[in-house]
């Protein structure tokens, strides 16, 4: 599966996923940033490597009302959620083997280890993407 480049019009198919139970994995970017430019290429190829995986890329000024109050400190920001339990969410670093290093530690788990390791502390409660206007 490529990339879900997020929009208004496609940001329904996200929440579904999670609201399934479903897991997805989402970069969270601003356009005008380099970083984020060049780490679209090592998330592209994530996504290609896990085609069993939903990867999306959000620009989030561009899609500000679609994901509310999430505080992205900087850039490349990964958000990786199963169902409505967040298991990571932070700063990742270009390189690509470290970012896939991320998301494997994070999908060989089961959802139950998961859900205890992760007792809704605020940072999974506020970056939940379940819990945003759109979904209200």
């Amino acid at each position: 599966m490529s990339v879900l480049i997020v929009n208004k019009s496609n940001y329904r198919q996200l929440t579904s996923i999670l609201s399934n139970g479903g897991s997805v994995i989402v970069c969270l970017c601003a356009g005008w940033c380099s970083s984020c430019q060049t780490y679209f290429s090592n998330f592209s190829k994530l996504s290609q490597r896990y085609q069993e995986l939903v990867f999306a890329w959000v620009d989030i000024e561009d899609q500000a009302e679609l994901i509310g109050e999430i505080d992205v400190i900087n850039f490349p920001t990964l958000l990786i959620q199963h169902g409505n339990t967040v298991v990571f969410f932070g700063q990742v670093a270009m390189d690509f083997h470290l970012s896939e290093r991320v998301i494997l530690s994070k999908m060989i788990k089961s959802r139950a280890i998961l859900e205890r390791e992760f007792s809704s502390p605020l940072w999974q409660v506020e970056s939940n993407l379940l819990n945003h206007p759109e979904n209200t």
